[in-house]
């Protein structure tokens, strides 16, 4: 457990480098243009060139292995809720690891948890506590794992309470002087199924069919071999960018931003901490998805 809290310790470094291609229009939008711009221009560095930041790829990614983890089963919490019985564990057994580096007793430790429980009106976890005997620490942070988080989702991505055991970089077109297209629409009145008066409006956005450069940095979670839940989830989650892709940025209803991850074109590298020296391995991802 404390390898999915603690990232003082590094003993696997995964990453996961290659192309992806935009398979419909997409568009990243930075909200209502200025003046000169679109009404609705797409997202550009300093450098006028368009990217997809790595906080959308993240989101979308993010939201995918949601459903699958719940598809498999497993319990999934609401990151954005700071009250979520994940986010509230999550804080409990850091209180308890560090309580316990402290020199605190098992018996004030095990107090000091239930009480937080109290304090968020979670009563029913603080009895559930209080009427279990723990003999060690480590016993108490399994349990609260174990039962009430953090969840699958939350042990990668992380939450309020823990960092993400994922870092998603910037991804930008592998040609550079990719200009953005436009296009303008009108938005439907509801009532009457025509066009609504004075609702004319142009987007930016970008045309099927580009590549684009991605990287993406998994810390210790062994993407190529790990046995645990985690591993096995992430593995399920680049089949599935692989096969079907996921749609990242706006318009997603008329099927914009649909981005596969192309395996023949991308390569894994494992490095591992051992013995102070770091060994490091790389293989093509097309052939890795066979060994999975």
């Amino acid at each position: 457990m404390n390898q999915i809290l603690n990232f003082n310790t590094i003993k696997t470094i995964i990453e996961v480098e290659g192309i992806l291609t935009n398979e419909s229009p997409m568009r990243i939008g930075k909200g209502a243009g200025i003046l000169g711009e679109v009404d609705l221009p797409i997202e550009k560095d300093i450098n006028d060139i368009p990217y997809i930041p790595g906080s959308s790829i993240k989101g979308s990614i993010r939201a995918l292995c949601e459903a699958i983890a719940r598809a498999s089963g497993y319990h999934v919490c609401d990151p954005l809720n700071p009250k979520s019985i994940c986010s509230i564990s999550t804080n409990a057994i850091k209180r308890a690891m560090d309580l316990s580096m402290k020199g605190i007793k098992l018996k004030a430790i095990k107090n000091e948890i239930i009480k937080l429980f109290k304090e968020n009106q979670l009563i029913h976890i603080s009895k559930n506590i209080e009427s279990r005997e723990f003999s060690s620490v480590n016993d108490l942070i399994n349990y609260l794992t174990n039962n009430y988080g953090p969840c699958i989702v939350c042990r990668i991505f992380g939450n309020t309470e823990i960092a993400s055991h994922i870092i998603f970089y910037d991804v930008y077109p592998i040609v550079k002087d990719l200009r953005p297209l436009s296009r303008t629409r009108v938005a439907i009145d509801r009532f009457r199924g025509a066009s609504r008066a004075g609702a004319l409006f142009t987007y930016e956005y970008i045309p099927k069919g580009y590549e684009w450069s991605f990287k993406i940095r998994i810390i210790n979670i062994d993407l190529i071999e790990g046995k645990e839940p985690e591993a096995k989830l992430l593995r399920s989650l680049m089949r599935y960018l692989c096969l079907h892709g996921v749609q990242v940025g706006g318009m997603k209803t008329i099927g914009h931003g649909l981005i596969k991850i192309r395996p023949e074109k991308t390569n894994v590298r494992k490095c591992v901490v051992e013995n102070l020296e770091i060994r490091c391995m790389s293989y093509n991802l097309a052939e890795v998805l066979k060994r999975w």
